[in-house]
């Protein structure tokens, strides 16, 4: 893989994942403030695509760990790989990413099967709760990811952070 855009340890494509990651809080806010504004079609357009990039980007991501033998092999040029904060900061990254994403799935599948027959009605309700929820888990994947990211691609000693 070429290295990434960022000018850091991270290839091209933890570079992209990375974007991806940082831009789904905000895509996900403008589709909710088109739903509000009553453009449910868009706001599914918008929803979906998203969806589907975030899938994209992280089966891409899992798929070139695979490959390289490992989540160690992306950061094993890191000062911080093998310490105790790089595993915390994966866990902490992990764990809630892929409920999020989980979670994100159900939510998606389920409105899409309920667009028009009942969205926005009976569960409209549900829905936009659990979209805000989906949202929160997009915000700390999003955060985490940063985290991971510094310490993996950009720290340059675990006393420089």
């Amino acid at each position: 893989m070429p290295p990434g855009f960022f000018g850091t340890r991270a290839d091209l494509l933890a570079d992209a994942v990375l974007v991806v990651n940082c831009i789904a809080p905000f895509w996900a806010w403008a589709a909710a403030r088109v739903a509000r504004a009553g453009r449910h079609e868009l706001h599914r357009t918008l929803q979906i695509s998203l969806c589907a990039l975030a899938f994209v980007a992280l089966f891409s991501l899992e798929g070139s760990i695979r490959i390289n033998g490992g989540s160690g092999s992306l950061v094993a040029e890191s000062p911080f790989a093998g310490t105790t904060e790089l595993r915390v900061a994966f866990i902490l990254h992990i764990g809630p990413a892929v409920a999020t994403y989980l979670f994100w799935l159900w939510l998606t599948i389920k409105s899409v099967r309920s667009f028009k027959r009942d969205l926005p009605g009976s569960f409209g309700r549900t829905h936009v709760r659990a979209g805000w929820a989906v949202m929160a888990g997009l915000i700390w994947t999003a955060g985490s990811a940063l985290v991971v990211y510094w310490l993996g691609f950009v720290a340059t000693s675990p006393t420089a952070s």
